[in-house]
């Protein structure tokens, strides 16, 4: 079984996409990688651009909202780190 790990940021745009797609390409065999924001904005496509320049494409993923409930499916998570100094979750 894989472990998951969630990397969450405000945007879900930039930072936590590219940390999941980084992930998935280093270690998509070991890990599950996920992110969402809080307040979804859509793929920034500067992000694409970076990743494509180390050779990875993150061009298909999404920005997802960390409150819908494919997010909250995301059970039996193994880590979550915050991408963004300014996320705040309330519980």
């Amino acid at each position: 079984m894989k472990v998951k790990v969630l990397f969450l940021c405000t945007g879900n745009s930039a930072r936590s996409q590219i940390a999941e797609g980084y992930l998935r390409h280093v270690a998509g065999d070991r890990f599950e990688a996920l992110s969402a924001g809080i307040e979804p904005k859509g793929l920034n496509p500067l992000a694409v651009e970076v990743m494509r320049e180390i050779g990875i494409d993150i061009s298909r993923q999404r920005s997802k909202d960390g409150r819908s409930s494919r997010s909250r499916n995301a059970r039996n998570l193994s880590a979550a780190g915050s991408c963004c100094c300014r996320l705040r979750v309330s519980e």
